[in-house]
């Protein structure tokens, strides 16, 4: 009996996850999977607000938490100055897996802090609320 296969049918995915720069912790998104070059894939994300500070990352395959880059702990990168980036996110798997980020400062901008409020007052948890601060 032969096996039939398709073309794409073992083709891997992977997604970069965190904790800013238009990522979220969501594994099973596909809003920021890589795309792929030979066996380098990359993600870019132009003209992204980034305030000053540590923004956490992980790349992990097939949209699951089972192999991931790193595989223990988190990815970092560190914002000097509030302003919009053009930010790539590289996995090299041409010999030992390699992850890297380049956050390249276009414009210098003054970012606002925002909250987000999870829930409202009538119990549900899954409505979200986003707040900015005004401008004086």
């Amino acid at each position: 009996m032969a096996a039939l296969f398709s073309v794409g049918m073992f083709a891997t995915t992977y997604t970069v996850v965190g904790n800013g720069c238009g990522l979220s912790w969501d594994q099973t998104s596909s809003t920021n999977d890589m795309v792929a070059d030979g066996n380098v894939f990359k993600l870019v994300k132009e003209g992204i607000e980034l305030s000053k500070g540590t923004i956490e990352y992980k790349i992990v395959e097939d949209h699951a938490w089972t192999k991931s880059y790193p595989q223990d702990g988190n990815a970092s990168f560190t914002i000097d100055k509030d302003g919009k980036y053009d930010v790539t996110f590289t996995l090299d798997l041409t010999a030992n897996p390699e992850y890297s980020v380049l956050a390249e400062l276009k414009e210098e901008v003054v970012v606002l802090p925002s909250i987000a409020m999870h829930g409202n007052f009538t119990g549900s948890w899954t409505d979200t609320e986003n707040f900015t601060q005004a401008e004086n």
